[in-house]
């Protein structure tokens, strides 16, 4: 399977010849003779006890540092971390606890190797063909091998914003010849390459295109092919007829660090240099796709300077299917990504914990390698480029944000409950964090914090307040124009929601029992259209979607028909479809699912006056009882022939194949008219007093929209039981003595009104507890 991130670190894997230390206070390292020379006594005892014949600083203070970096660098002590090396292999963990035992010393630690987390995968080395449809973590379907839309979106998130910021791949190196990668390489203005001078005074001489510390040189090519993989997924060129398209676009945005060598390992020294070189010159984003299960305060520091510097750092998770701390991930001020599968389940190496904060497309990741070349790798190493791509495109966005600011958008906006049931439940969990990363809402929220645009079967996930969403004109097929917004609600009880459109129709409060709240539409949007949420009480994610039909079905009278293979995406929220229904007909339809989907569907009649909205309450059928991968049906008289709209949701956001099945048509029946009711009556309610639940038979004398309520002796309604069109005929409905909160009310007395066409009857109840 190739490299591996180590599972823990023996003295092996550690250098023996020499380690890290800082001092509590400034210090003047001189060698007079043999051995290095501190003025502290009790060091220099040590140093010659174990032959320190060389010292090294190991943050090199720039000539012309910038004031706040400069007053950053004395407040980490870095001037006081420096690098030891003895004259014989006796650096171990026994010398560094004598060292570290010292009152005058900070810390004391090894120079220990950390490594790549990439996996490599089985399969050749591809030609230099366009390969963008084999990059399913940006745009997924069902020719690249994946499940349709379990990908980042990024090609919606392109539409908003390309341009990134100047982004650290510390790692084996860049290719930097590469076809697909030479444009986007960083070059150091401030050096000029190759006059053996030191143009920009920060102690690396002709580092015009990085530095190579694993050789101390200004050579950063790659020699192993990591580090090149990386780098195409943050940033290759794009729209070149060749390769690969990297995340971000912008020219000359890749700063190749070589921290790695050949072997894809490298000291922890030459990584917190590379680390804090990126913070010097100018690096926003710095990607780690390394790491140990080893901590080490040299590497920490740098990420406590480049943090403080105003750097976004990311970090790969491991790929042990491990929640054992791994570093640097497991470090407070980077993001720690974890890695998915093209089915949007956690990759079965991905490490997962308390620490995770989100996960990201990250096996068979297609991508640059050494001698313009391509190739599939695994990995959470593949994961992390994609947030730091992300995280580029955020700051090129709103330069403005902090890189906190960068780590909230990324985790509020990442799409959750895309995993299996067992892994991914509502919410922030140890196995997808805050979910998988979606790169068109994070960009949408940068970018508009106002009014957010909702592009067709694309979700949005937020934890914001209150907001405004702008809906782009709806596709009409069939010449029928349904739409459906729906919002996928938190699992809070203390988390409120209403959702109207412009002309002020509502979707009705959010409630825990209703998973998902909508509005379904018909010929209201025909250029724009406005949604407005707002939210009140606790807050918590929510997921919103707007989607015109996918389908339209035409049934065949007196056979039965069937429709589908469809896909329910874990990334949607709602679904509608067209169907056609004739006058007089009954119809009973069947939605069957795979998988861990727990879909729900409702049918609505086409309205006689256009730019009328339904929500579920006012639904002519629906169905939502079954539980997940269990089929829903509904039966249906139709009263005119017409496209219906037949709107379908996720409660638990699965994905899963469906089919929506129609027995054969049958006619209606004449009814003798002694069978119908002749009056609104509301019969008996029972029992009544009740205690847990109470049936109310009412009857409907002509057909109309029928509301049934509770109300309190004050006449304030607690909660509405039915509300929708209804044929005539005798009816039932139980209350179970909660309002429309699902709060149990108190013992008292009670009315429930029934309202028709044909007028209002109302009926006491006495609940007792």
């Amino acid at each position: 399977m190739g490299l591996l991130a180590f599972t823990q670190t023996a003295a092996g894997q550690c250098a023996d010849d020499r380690f890290g230390i800082q001092f509590a206070n400034d210090v003047v390292i001189t060698i007079p003779d043999s051995f290095v020379v501190t003025g502290i006594p009790s060091i220099d005892s040590l140093n010659a006890d174990y032959k320190v014949v060389w010292a090294e600083s190991l943050f090199v203070r720039p000539d012309e540092m910038a004031p706040p970096d400069s007053a950053l660098y004395d407040s980490l002590g870095m001037g006081r971390t420096y690098l030891f090396g003895t004259l014989d292999p006796v650096a171990d963990s026994v010398l560094v606890a004598t060292y570290a035992a010292d009152p005058e010393v900070e810390f004391a630690e090894l120079d220990c190797r950390f490594e790549t987390c990439g996996k490599d995968r089985w399969g050749g080395i591809y030609p230099n063909d366009p390969g963008f449809l084999n990059q399913w973590g940006f745009e997924n379907n069902l020719w690249n091998g994946g499940w349709p839309d379990a990908d980042k979106n990024a090609p919606e998130g392109w539409w908003l914003q390309q341009e990134g910021v100047l982004t650290a791949i510390v790692d084996t190196g860049i290719d930097l010849d590469h076809e697909d990668l030479w444009s986007r390489i960083w070059i150091n203005f401030d050096e000029i390459d190759g006059n053996g001078i030191d143009d920009d005074g920060n102690g690396y001489v002709d580092d015009y295109q990085g530095w190579n510390w694993v050789a101390d040189s200004p050579n950063s090519n790659d020699d192993h092919g990591h580090g090149t993989h990386v780098a195409g997924i943050a940033g290759a060129e794009p729209n070149n007829d060749r390769g690969v398209a990297g995340q971000c676009w912008t020219y000359r945005h890749l700063m190749p660090l070589k921290a790695l060598d050949a072997n894809a390992g490298g000291e922890s020294s030459w990584i917190a240099k590379a680390i804090t070189y990126a913070a010097v010159k100018g690096a926003r984003v710095i990607n780690l796709s390394l790491g140990s299960y080893q901590p080490n305060a040299m590497i920490r520091q740098s990420i406590d300077f480049a943090h403080a510097s105003g750097c976004v750092v990311v970090a790969a998770m491991g790929n042990d299917d491990t929640d054992i701390p791994f570093y640097p991930a497991s470090y407070w001020n980077v993001i720690a990504v974890g890695a998915t599968d093209g089915w949007d389940r956690r990759a079965y190496f991905s490490n997962y914990g308390l620490l995770l904060d989100v996960v990201a497309p990250g096996e068979a990741i297609y991508s640059t390698y050494p001698g313009d070349s391509y190739v599939w790798r695994d990995g959470t190493s593949m994961a992390a480029p994609h947030v730091s791509g992300l995280a580029s495109l955020l700051l090129g966005a709103n330069p403005g944000l902090t890189n906190e600011g960068v780590r909230w958008i990324i985790q509020s906006t990442a799409d959750d409950e895309t995993g299996s049931l067992s892994e991914d439940p509502v919410g922030f969990d140890e196995r997808h964090g805050h979910g998988r990363i979606n790169d068109y809402s994070a960009l949408a929220h940068a970018l508009y914090p106002e009014c957010l645009l909702l592009l067709e079967d694309v979700r949005i996930s937020s934890t914001r307040d209150s907001t405004s969403f702008l809906i782009t004109s709806p596709r009409a097929p069939c010449g029928v124009e349904w739409e459906i917004v729906g919002v996928r609600m938190p699992e809070n009880p203390d988390f409120h929601l209403t959702l109207w459109d412009s002309g002020g129709l509502w979707c009705g409060t959010g409630t825990p029992e209703n998973a998902v709240e909508f509005i379904v539409g018909q010929e209201r949007n025909t250029s724009y259209g406005m949604v407005f949420l707002e939210t009140w009480g606790e807050s918590g994610k929510y997921a919103i979607e707007w989607t015109a039909p996918f389908d339209c079905l035409f049934p065949t009278p007196e056979v039965e028909s069937e429709f589908g293979v469809y896909s329910w995406q874990s990334a949607h929220v709602v679904q509608i479809c067209c169907i056609m229904l004739e006058k007089d007909y009954a119809y009973e339809i069947e939605l069957d699912p795979t998988g861990e989907a727990d879909l729900g569907m409702a049918l609505f009649t086409p309205d006689l006056f256009p730019g009328c909205c339904h929500d579920r309450y006012s639904a002519d059928q629906l169905a939502d009882e079954a539980g997940p991968g269990e089929s829903e049906t509904l039966v249906h008289m139709a009263d005119t022939t017409a496209w219906h709209g037949l709107a379908l949701w996720s409660n638990n956001g699965r994905n899963a194949e469906y089919v929506i099945r129609l027995a054969p048509p049958t006619a209606a029946p004449e009814a003798e008219a002694s069978s119908l009711p002749s009056a609104l009556a509301l019969g008996e309610t029972r029992p009544n007093p009740f205690g847990s639940e109470t049936c109310v038979e009412y009857d409907i004398p002509t057909r109309g929209r029928v509301t049934l309520s509770i109300y309190d002796a004050s006449g304030r309604r607690l909660v509405t039981l039915v509300n929708r069109d209804m044929a005539p005929g005798r009816y039932r409905a139980n209350w179970n003595g909660k309002d429309e909160e699902g709060t149990d009310v108190a013992p008292g007395v009670y009315f429930c009104r029934v309202q028709a066409a044909a007028g209002v009857e109302t009926r006491k109840i006495v609940l007792l507890r």
